[in-house]
């Protein structure tokens, strides 16, 4: 087979970034359109190996800096425009305590190591807390890349440095293809899939498909007939469709040969339309449409996923269809605009893009140095994000002591002043626990202040991302973080510690995750359910039992409401419908222990209305999130908390 321009191919393209456009945009209701990608591995697989084969054939060599060369004018001028623009971008749009991350971001995707990046970095708790990574979706660019790089030396080895040939570098594609899928399957980890998501030797297998195929389209250029191409296109085509419509990327089965189905089905597709110019379906890809998205196609995925990230609903008065509608057309035009202005002139040597060789190498060089100082002069500002949203699950976070001789002080800011001649004495409250998530981690300097400001014995143990109760929490897929069995395992090591070992006379216990769904021994318990509200009694049951054995009492906090403005634009009603009913829960244990436990009704002071508002009494409580209490938050409400507390000793 001679190395040809194939319309049907564009088309392919072009099918593969509309499914993961319309997965990403949740359209068409596109639930497998991330099998996009999979489908671009294949046809790249295909088409780098069949240009490497034919080129052998012809020259009896491969020119590596020929195909080198022309693989960075292909990709890497889109590339760096996103980049500048991203970088541009973020500069006045990205909050501080995220620039770190994204300059990391930025420089793995100058550099084509996302993929590398992303698994390093893992699924951590502040990611549930931060805006998504304009660039998330580089880890498939980096993939590619990385392969063109290696790829070429690889056949070159096999056929030049061999006997093994054309049916060795065949050998090699299926055998290192299903290495790759075994890999993938080994590594999988379903309460953090991305080491076999991301990797390039777990992902290997789709374009070593495509690899495969492309041999044998070469050794057997006429194997079908163009009406049995034809046919085998149309059955390719129904399959790939019910994927990108029916498949879930929750799906386990993916990981462990789903993956490698795919693509072999995407790749017989492939082939097919190689071999065949008749049929609806052939001319439907061959149109001039599909053809023209498959050629910018490139951009179009560069684009689409920044463009998500920026024109938003939280960031534009749209939603619903007229913010897809925006989001779809701005992702067009950026990529056209890019296309025949940047790509093509510089693919196809054309207008500007007419350089000497010395002169091309200066300006890529010169090009690349730009952006990568642009990225890290916009991203100049970096802050560290709070303790209670970085630190590894297996901490806790404490603060305070019993020793009441020092008392700090603090900023004024929104407190409520009580003369010291009139302070209570608090010997009701006697050693003061305080135990929570990390809200109340949010909380817990404030009130320690705050609390030896009154001459209230106090010390906070808290442990974000995990909660209070035993149990590991789970996402409302019902799949676990990557650090929840973490979770659950150290509860009652951190109960010893947080409480047991203090022997306290009060415990203040303010934590939101027993609100969603979470695993008790190997049983899964989704909220709003008969079956949750008993088990969460239970678990309450149990560890209060232990917790409280010297007498201690229990003051259950209040879960509230998310505050309706906050600078990630965050806001759930389903949460917070969750976060009530476990209120409810801890009511209903008061209500059977009134000797042993009561509330606290923080939501009250927190939330005087609905929907619950930013600013209380002139100060935003919680300006990041909405959930966490942040900048003067705190300290406004620290003493009203304590004030609330007082009133809920019993006489």
């Amino acid at each position: 087979m001679k190395a040809q321009h194939i319309p049907a191919l564009d088309g392919l393209r072009g099918v593969a970034v509309l499914a993961v456009i319309g997965y990403h945009y949740d359209m068409l209701h596109l639930s497998g359109g991330f099998l996009g990608v999979d489908l671009f591995f294949v046809l790249s697989g295909f088409l780098i190996t069949s240009l490497l084969v034919n080129e052998h054939r012809s020259s009896d060599n491969i020119n590596f800096r020929a195909f080198w060369v022309r693989r960075f004018r292909r990709l890497m001028p889109a590339s760096l425009l996103v980049l500048a623009t991203v970088s541009l971008w973020s500069w006045s749009q990205v909050e501080a305590i995220q620039l770190r991350s994204l300059r990391m971001d930025l420089m793995a995707t100058l550099g084509y190591v996302a993929n590398w990046r992303f698994i390093a970095s893992g699924q951590s708790y502040f990611d549930l807390f931060s805006e998504a990574s304009p660039l998330r979706h580089a880890w498939s660019l980096a993939i590619e890349e990385q392969f063109y790089v290696v790829w070429p030396l690889i056949v070159w080895l096999i056929l030049r440095k061999t006997k093994l040939g054309e049916r060795g570098l065949l050998a090699f594609c299926v055998v290192a293809g299903a290495a790759s899928t075994v890999l993938m399957s080994v590594l999988y980890s379903q309460a953090d899939p991305s080491r076999s998501y991301y990797g390039t030797d777990t992902r290997a297998a789709q374009l070593l498909v495509g690899a495969g195929l492309a041999v044998l389209a070469v050794r057997h250029p006429k194997a079908w007939s163009p009406t049995v191409a034809s046919q085998v296109l149309t059955a390719s085509a129904i399959a790939i469709a019910a994927a990108f419509l029916f498949v879930d990327d929750q799906e386990s089965f993916l990981y462990h040969g789903g993956f490698l189905a795919f693509a072999l089905i995407a790749g017989v597709g492939v082939l097919a339309s190689t071999r065949t110019t008749h049929g609806i379906l052939y001319r439907l890809l061959a149109s001039g449409g599909l053809r023209y998205v498959g050629r910018i196609s490139y951009g179009l995925y560069l684009w689409h996923w920044p463009v998500q990230i920026a024109i938003s609903d939280s960031r534009t008065s749209l939603n619903g269809v007229p913010l897809r509608v925006a989001q779809v057309l701005v992702t067009f035009a950026c990529s056209a605009i890019s296309f025949h202005f940047i790509e093509s002139p510089i693919r196809f040597r054309t207008s500007w893009g007419v350089l000497t060789r010395q002169r091309g190498l200066a300006f890529a060089a010169t090009s690349v140095i730009v952006v990568a100082g642009l990225s890290i002069a916009a991203t100049t500002g970096a802050k560290a994000p709070p303790d209670y949203l970085t630190a590894p699950q297996s901490d806790v976070l404490s603060v305070g002591d019993f020793d009441l001789d020092s008392v700090p002080s603090s900023s004024t800011i929104g407190t409520v002043v009580t003369p010291v001649s009139s302070m209570p004495s608090w010997r009701a409250l006697g050693r003061t626990v305080f135990i929570g998530d990390s809200v109340a981690a949010s909380l817990q300097t404030a009130l320690n202040i705050e609390a030896k400001k009154r001459g209230l014995k106090f010390m906070a143990h808290t442990r974000p991302g995990c909660g209070v109760l035993i149990g590991a929490p789970a996402t409302s897929e019902g799949k676990l973080f990557s650090w929840s069995q973490l979770c659950s395992d150290l509860t009652p090591e951190y109960m010893k510690k947080a409480v047991i070992n203090s022997a306290p006379n009060t415990i203040i216990w303010l934590s939101s995750w027993e609100a969603g769904p979470r695993f008790y021994n190997g049983v899964l318990y989704q909220p709003a359910t008969p079956e949750f509200h008993q088990h969460i009694l239970d678990r309450l049951e149990e560890q209060i039992s232990t917790i409280t054995a010297n007498g201690a009492m229990v003051y259950f906090v209040t879960n509230s409401p998310r505050a309706n403005e906050n600078s990630l634009h965050f806001s759930d009603p389903l949460i917070d419908k969750l976060e009530e009913d476990l209120n409810d829960i801890y009511r209903d244990y008061v209500a059977a222990h009134p000797t042993q436990a009561a509330i606290v009704d923080l939501a009250s002071i927190v939330c005087p209305y609905t929907p619950c508002p930013a600013q209380v009494g002139g100060v935003t409580l919680r300006p990041r999130d909405g959930g966490h209490f942040a900048g003067d938050g705190p300290t406004w409400v620290a003493p009203r908390f304590l004030d609330l507390l007082e009133h809920a000793v019993p006489r």
